[in-house]
C-alpha cells in the first residue's frame, strides 16, 4: 500500500506540474464535437461527455481557470468550467487538444494508436 500512495503522489505531482501529458481520446473528442452541435444539448449532458477523459477534463479545467477567462473565482469540477467557457470554445478546446497528442506524445505507442485512431474515426466521418 505505500508503494502505491507514493506512486499515485508522484503522478498526481507530476499531472499539477505538466510534466506527465495524458493523451485525450479522440472518440471522447468526437463525441464532444456532435454533442456542442446538437441544438438540444445542455451543459450537463456536456460535462457528462468530457468527464469521461481524464486529460480532456482537467484541460478544461485549466482553460476555465486560465488568465484569458479573466476569472477571480477558481472553477473546480468540469460542470463549473463548462459553464464558464461555454459550449462552442469547448468543442474547439477538445478538438485541439485531442489533436495536440498525436504530434506532442513522446512515447510511440501512444502516438501510433492516436494516429490510427483519428484516421479510422475520419475515415468513417466521410
Amino acid at each position: 500500500m505505500g508503494t502505491e500512495n507514493v506512486l499515485y503522489r508522484i503522478l498526481v505531482e507530476k499531472i499539477k506540474n505538466g510534466s506527465l501529458v495524458l493523451p485525450t481520446l479522440p472518440e471522447i473528442a468526437l463525441k464532444v464535437r456532435r454533442a456542442a452541435d446538437d441544438p438540444n444539448i445542455n451543459l450537463h449532458t456536456m460535462s457528462d461527455i468530457i468527464s469521461h477523459d481524464p486529460a480532456l477534463s482537467l484541460g478544461i479545467l485549466k482553460v476555465a481557470n486560465s488568465a484569458l477567462l479573466g476569472r477571480v473565482i477558481k472553477v473546480e469540477t468540469v460542470n463549473q468550467a463548462v459553464t464558464r467557457i461555454g459550449l462552442r470554445q469547448i468543442k474547439s478546446i477538445a478538438t485541439a487538444m485531442a489533436i495536440e497528442q498525436v504530434f506532442v506524445s513522446e512515447n510511440e505507442v501512444v502516438a501510433m494508436y492516436l494516429k490510427k485512431s483519428w484516421k479510422k474515426r475520419l475515415l468513417r466521418l466521410r
